[in-house]
């Protein structure tokens, strides 16, 4: 335990002043922070001349003093001069104590001993150095808690048996099934260490495994590399938690065939699906044993056949016996000769070499490998369809030039116009890559952009870093996705000014509302040219005004015309220096600082955030009021302490410790959390006080010491947590190992999911449970699967005898036991498991045989196959789950009716297309007229997923609408971003059934102005919104619409929205002049354009924009009371008027701003306080109900004001706060509200506790609309036997006959 003074904040604090000190002084240290005086020490074993010698507490980077340098190199007591705080530590947090022990291994001197329970960095206490570093009992004043566990989980005896090899002392309270960090008994370790049988004493429960499940036998293998003692040898069939069993351990460590005792099975496999065989070859690069060999057709978890696995780690070809079907794919559909290719960068063997078009599931071919891999042009036979495009859709002459970065040859030249998935063409490829113009045949349309909005010129920008050549320069207005234009760009990059042809509009953001200034800050680190700055009151998404970008990139003041204000506060609510402590962790500097009482958006004080982030004390003038209940967790600034710093907090910082957070942890709870030992005896209170999942402190002690809870902690064990798990459930989960007998109580009792205390067993230690515990096997879990199947889940073999039973029960997923067996263990389920394979099983209605296909991803047994015309819930025949689960064509027997289709309309063409993104194979095509379910024909998909024309076959009636509507050519123009094909043109005046025609889809979609063949009348107004096509573009492109599609521009959606609002809303700048039109048009929601702009600009609207400013919008809110919604600050002058006003909820001005900005509202702002919302709520009432804190003084008023329902203050006091009343607050208590319930009814409901004596009354009133009285409240919510006072006598209803 640790004492009442605390070393370690002495510790951090002295170093603290200590840096503060020597930052001007002569006396600075070298660059591993020693003095003179120190090197002098250890160069001469002498005392330093007296010229030499300064403050001797200054401590070098180690944090060793000069006494400790002298205690390390001259092993005597330091002299007197020299000594000073003794309670300093290094930074491995040990005392100076600990060094004497750790160099001179011997008792300290008196006046260096103090906190001996203190523990170093490790959790090593001075009695577990002194074992280590002395090797006899440690003296009886240094010995203490010896359930103390170090770093590694090591106990003062398990340090004892390691270092001195004998029996630990009586007094020491030897365990031996007591586990270290890595759940390592002694004996385990013993084995490990020494190589030898451990002592009889040492020995116990052999058949416990370790953290990774390993057991003492295989320990015994891996280190002594001889059979285990037969005492040893236990459950061979158990794996640890690479899913190896003894005998793997044995041939991995022997390499020699197990002995006969052991089993040995060559068909196991590990947990990534690994035979023997399989891991020999890895390990040893060489052909395994005959012993080892079995079936090597069948592939690991990754797919991979030992073959593949031979190719991958011999780089040879693999021995005749273990070649087989060569077809055969991984699970990333590489075939073996990829593999090759791959991993021995030369031609397959002709043997290997087979169907050489197909593709992984990147869609790489094995053409695209050899360019990968090999880097040269493939050879002959393996080049085939050039333009086949891999899944990111690069064609082969990208990755070409990808990865050799030349031109490609000539054969591989085709459509150089085709951008991949990212819209990336060939020539942005080329300038990324190579980082050249690219070559003449090269170039094409160079205004398209790619899928990030980025133009060639801006590439080039990106990869060059020099100004684009002027052929590549073209609309230089555009915007990428991020928001960014070319200048940006070019800042970002090159980190100069942009050169004159690219500056335009400066005001225009990017999409994070960064300004061309801020970035300039951001990347060139000085002051903006003056052509650059411009609005800066602007802020950015996450509410930094430049002079925050200026301080967190330059750590100085922001020069005067930026005009600093230190009270702004982010997006979070953070001033700059709360995000100075953060990110510098010192003190911000003098012209930062302002009001440190308020708190940010989580309501994090300065003083928190110091903890949080520097982990020492706050500095004086930062602290304030320490009893505010801080964050929205409810944490004070002492648990805050006890979080971070994992010491006990300051005296001054210690204040009502029975305060609980808002997950009701107690500040002794937080303590056992994150300090891990047991709190100091003034922090201990109500132990049985429920955590947030209501356990107790003995249960939250258990869950994070994982050992058994001090005596005075233990308490009601009967109690249990909210999820209804007991003690010695909790046990179980975090300790893993029978919980201790007192602990145990009525064993058959399941949590609120069903799991008993044995299901908990097998879940968490995988074994069976111990006798005791067993019980009522056939229980369900909240899922119903009985203890069978909860085993089959966790420990992935059949049950034992005792715990089979009625195998045909179904869990809640109408799974059986032989399905649970299928989709963990993947083999076939062992014959008495197997039971009605027709059933369809689980929720999905999938059958067994389907079952098998998801998870084993082959072929289903023939015992298991049956009617495969079923389909499951989602109506997939057997067929389409091998399709979309094994990715190839289904064997022949599985194929069926291919016009069969499932729950979406689709036919297995068309989900195969889905998938495989290629062409069905020709036995699963039929009528491709016919759409899915949501009108979408098999063209569309086609188009929607490989993003290509449709084959010839597949193309039919192009005019047929998608579900919604849309023509193949708008499906085109949404999914490939281009002009769809000629043939696929037709009527282009259609629109789709939101009314939106082809030009607005290529609005939408490309982001550029639609082909001349494409526009038509604009000034339609379409789409469910009746949007014109300028605001459409104004919307996807953001910048100004093309003259020719400028047109009635005071036309409004059906918002009510105009042009310029739509410009306010989508680029949060004025709209250009041409656009602005009668402003006082309001919206649909009665905003006016400067409500409009106040809402997504967050700024005062500029002057020609305002007017009738006290018009309130339909919800009733003024254009002030919008402006405290959205800047959250004082509305400026102009803008302030009627405050008397209220919205239609009734709430004015102050009301609102209590709301929203969370302070008191401005004195201007505050009039008739007794005036109520529509609910009745006065000020003070919104002011308690948002900061559960007393009202100010002038907003309390008439305090018997009851609201809508009747309820006074003092019981919404009780519903919000959930603590007593204020005095003041406090009046008729036997009043109730309209539903008839008494305030003492109300603390019932909400705090759950008994109500306090003086707003206990007439008990027997029967409250509520229900008539219940006060003991039906209590049973109803806190759900145990009301108190005695409290029990009346039996209403009616209840009496017997």
């Amino acid at each position: 335990m640790r004492n009442d003074v605390d070393p370690m904040s002495n510790c951090a604090s002295d170093r603290l002043e200590m840096s503060k000190w020597t930052e001007y002084s002569g006396t600075f240290g070298d660059k591993d922070g020693r003095t003179k005086a120190m090197h002098y020490i250890i160069n001469t074993k002498t005392e330093p001349p007296e010229r030499m010698r300064h403050d001797v507490t200054l401590a070098d980077d180690n944090g060793w003093t000069m006494a400790m340098i002298w205690i390390i190199y001259i092993k005597t007591e330091p002299p007197q001069w020299m000594r000073h705080k003794v309670t300093l530590c290094d930074v491995l947090g040990q005392t100076m104590a600990m060094i004497w022990i750790a160099n001179v291994k011997t008792e300290p001197p008196e006046w260096m001993r103090h906190y001996t329970s203190f523990t170093d960095e490790n959790g090593e206490t001075m009695a577990m150095l002194w074992i280590e570093n002395v090797k006899t009992e440690p003296p009886e004043w240094m010995r203490h808690d010896i359930t103390l566990v170090d770093g590694e989980g090591r106990t003062m005896v398990m340090l004892w048996v390691q270092n001195v090899n004998t029996k630990p002392p009586k007094w020491m309270n030897y365990d031996n099934t007591l586990r270290d960090d890595d759940g390592r008994t002694d004996a385990m370790n013993w084995v490990k260490e020494k190589k030898i049988e451990p002592p009889q004493w040492m020995r116990h429960e052999v058949t416990l495994a370790d953290k990774y499940g390993q057991t003492m036998a295989m320990y015994w293998i891996r280190y002594v590399k001889t059979e285990p003692p037969v005492w040893m040898r236990h459950d061979i069939t158990h794996v640890d938690s690479e899913g190896r069993t003894m005998t793997m351990h044995w041939i991995a460590n022997m390499k020699t065939e197990p002995p006969k005792w052991m089993n040995y099975d060559n068909t196991i496999r590990d947990k990534y699906g690994r035979t023997d065989a399989m891991n020999w070859i890895m390990k040893n690069k060489n052909e395994p044993p005959e012993f080892m060999r079995h079936d090597i057709t069948l592939g690991d978890k990754y797919g991979k056949t030992m073959a593949m696995i031979w190719i991958e780690n011999v780089k040879t070809e693999p021995p005749d016996w273990m070649r087989h079907d060569k077809k055969l794919t991984d699970k990333e559909g590489q075939t073996m000769a990829m593999f090759w290719i791959e991993n021995v960068k030369t031609e397959p063997p002709e043997w290997m070499r087979h169907d050489i078009t197909l593709v992984d599931n990147n869609g790489w071919t094995m053409a695209m490998m050899w360019i990968y891999h090999v880097k040269a042009e493939p050879p002959d036979w393996m080049r085939h369809d050039i333009t086949i495009s891999q899944k990111g859709e690069w064609t082969m002459a990208m990755i070409w030039i990808h990865f050799i970065q030349t031109d490609p040859p000539e054969w591989m030249r085709h459509d150089k116009t085709i951008a991949d998935s990212s819209g990336q063409t060939m020539a942005m490829y080329w300038i990324q890559y190579v980082k050249t113009e690219p070559p003449e045949w090269m170039r094409h349309d160079i205004t398209l952009v790619d899928g990030e909005g980025s133009t060639m010129a801006m590439y080039w920008i990106q990869y060059v870093k020099t100004e684009p050549p002027e052929w590549m320069r073209h609309d230089i207005t555009l915007v990428d996705g991020e928001g960014r234009t070319m200048a940006m760009y070019w800042i970002e990059n090159v980190k100069t000014e942009p050169p004159e042809w690219t500056r335009y509009h400066i005001t225009l953001c990017d999409k994070y509302g960064q300004t061309m200034a801020m970035y300039w800050i951001r990347y060139v680190k000085t002051e903006p040219p003056v052509w650059m700055r411009h609005d800066i009151t602007h802020v950015d998404s996450e509410g930094r005004t430049m002079t925050m970008h200026w301080i967190a990139n330059m750590k100085t003041e922001p020069p005067k015309w930026m005009n600093y204000d230190n009270t702004i506060r982010d997006k979070y609510g953070r001033t700059d220096a709360m995000n100075w402590i953060m990110k510098n962790k010192n003190e911000p500097p003098e012209f930062m600082r302002h009001d440190i009482t308020l708190g940010d958006k989580y309501g994090k004080t300065m003083a928190m955030i110091w903890i949080e982030n520097v982990k020492t004390e706050p500095p004086e003038w930062m602290r304030h009021d320490i009893s505010i209940k801080g964050d929205i967790w409810h944490r004070t600034m002492a648990m805050f302490w006890i979080q971070y710093v994992k010491t006990e907090p300051p005296e001054w910082m210690k204040h009502e410790i029975t305060l609980a957070d808002e997950f009701s942890y107690t500040m002794a709870m937080i303590w056992i959390q994150y300090v891990e030992t047991e709190p100091p005896d003034w922090m201990r209170h109500d132990i049985t006080l429920g955590k947030g999942r209501s356990g107790t402190m003995a249960m939250i002690w258990i869950e994070n010491i994982k050992t058994g809870p001090p005596e005075w902690m233990r308490h009601d064990i009967t109690l249990v947590g909210s999820r209804g798990k007991t003690m010695a459930m909790h046990w179980i989960e975090y300790v893993k190992t029978e919980p201790p007998k007192w602990m145990r109580h009525d064993k058959t009792l399941a949590d609120k999911n069903g799991e008993t205390m044995a299901m908990y067993w097998i879940e968490n230690v995988k074994t069976e449970p111990p006798v005791w515990m067993r019980h009522g096997i056939t229980l369900g879990k909240g899922e119903s699967e009985t203890m069978a199947m909860k085993w089959i889940e966790n420990v992935k073999t059949e049950p034992p005898e005792w715990m089979r039973h009625g195998i045909t029960l179904v869990d809640n997923r109408g799974q059986t036991m032989a399905m649970h067996w299928i989709e963990y263990v993947k083999t076939e389920p062992p014959e008495w498991m197997r039971h009605d394979i027709t059933i369809n099983g689980g929720i999905l209605e999938r059958t067994m045989a389907m079952y098998w296909i998801r998870y084993v991803k082959t072929e289903p047994p023939e015992w298991m196959r049956h009617d495969i015309t079923l389909g499951d819930e989602y109506g997939k025949t057997m067929a389409t789950t091998w399709i979309e689960n094994v990715e190839t064509e289904p064997p022949e027997w599985m194929r069926h009716d291919n016009t069969i289709r499932d729950k979406y309309g689709r036919t297995d063409a068309m989900n195969w297309i889905m998938k495989n993104k290629n062409e069905p194979p020709e036995f699963m095509r039929h009528d491709i007229t016919l759409g899915d379910k949501y009108g979408k024909t098999m063209a569309m998909i086609w188009i929607e997923n490989v993003k290509t024309e449709p084959p010839d076959w597949m193309r039919h009636d192009i005019t047929l609408g998608k579900g919604e509507s849309g023509t193949m050519a708008m499906f085109w123009i949404e999914n490939v971003k281009t002009g769809p094909p000629e043939w696929m043109r037709h009527d282009k005046t259609l629109a789709d059934s939101s009314g939106r025609t082809m030009a607005m889809y290529w609005i939408q979609y490309v982001k550029t102005d639609p082909p001349e063949w494409m526009k038509h009348d604009i000034t339609i107004k379409n789409g469910w919104r009746k949007q014109t096509m300028a605001m459409y573009w104004i919307e996807y492109v953001k910048t100004e619409p093309p003259e020719w599609m400028r047109h009635g521009i005071t036309l409004e959606d059906n918002r009510g929205q105009t042009q310029a609002m739509y410009w306010i809303e989508n680029l949060k700048t004025e709209p250009p002049e041409w656009m602005r039109h009668g402003i006082t048009l309001v919206d649909n929601r009665g905003q006016t354009m400067a409500m409009f702009w106040i809402e997504n600009v967050k700024t005062e609207p500029p002057e020609w924009m305002r007017h009738g400013i006290t018009l309130a919008d339909k919800d009733g809110w003024t254009m002030a009371m919008l402006w405290i919604r959205y800047a959250k600050k004082e509305p400026p002058e102009w803008m302030r008027h009627d405050i008397t006003l209220s919205d239609e909820n009734g709430e004015t001005m102050a009301m609102i701003w209590i709301e929203n900005v969370e302070t008191e509202p401005p004195e201007w702002m505050r009039h008739d306080k007794k005036l109520t919302d529509k609910e009745g709520q006065t000020m003070a009432m919104h002011w308690f109900a948002i900061f559960k804190t007393e009202p100010p003084k002038w907003m309390r008023h008439s305090k018997t004001v009851a609201y809508k329902e009747g309820k006074t203050m003092a019981m919404l006091w009780i519903e919000y706060v959930k603590t007593e009343p204020p005095k003041w607050m406090r009046h008729d208590k036997t009043l109730a509200d309209k539903n008839g319930e008494t305030m003492a009814m109300y603390w019932i409901e909400n705090v759950k506790t008994e109500p306090p004596v003086w707003m206990r009354h007439d008990k027997e009133i029967e409250g509520g609309i229900w008539g219940r009285t006060m003991a039906i409240y209590w049973i109803e919510y806190v759900k145990t036997d009301p108190p005695r006072w409290m029990r009346t006598k039996r209403p009616k209803w209840m009496k017997k006959d």
